[in-house]
């Protein structure tokens, strides 16, 4: 006998087969990356708030660990302008410590648009020469005329 639809009903030209609806042991799932905000980056350094400290330290870890966290270039950009900003007591970290933890970021995690070079060229245009983060991670150049 043909099953009712939704609507209670089955026009009499369609049929809808029965099944048999069992439990199983058998999980469906689908891993999702996580996008680390800038926050997160921060929060890693800031002596400051240690339970934030400690909280970001282990969300990264488990990022690393499974493989699963992406960091957008702008959250890296973000995160240098932020540790390095002078509040009292002095910048959370110096520049140059700054620096080498942005590059450790590129190294561990993927880094979403517009890629690991182009940042890399960015934070070197900045630490060298004082460019804007902008120009170099819009694809401006000293020599470009965008």
């Amino acid at each position: 006998m043909p099953r009712q639809n939704a609507c209670g009903n089955a026009p009499p030209s369609v049929v809808v087969p029965e099944y048999k609806a069992e439990a199983g042991t058998a999980r469906t799932y689908t891993s999702v990356a996580e996008l680390i905000d800038t926050n997160i980056l921060v929060y890693r350094f800031d002596y400051r708030f240690p339970d934030k400290q400690r909280i970001a330290a282990s969300v990264l870890r488990k990022g690393i660990a499974e493989g699963s966290a992406r960091i957008a270039h702008q959250a890296v950009v973000e995160f240098i302008a932020a540790v390095t900003r002078s509040l009292t007591g002095g910048p959370i970290l110096e520049k140059r410590e700054a620096l080498r933890e942005a590059e450790e970021l590129l190294s561990q995690f993927e880094i979403l648009y517009p890629n690991e070079a182009i940042l890399r060229l960015a934070m070197r245009g900045w630490a060298a020469y004082q460019l804007s983060w902008f120009d170099p991670t819009c694809g401006r150049t000293p020599n470009s005329t965008a």
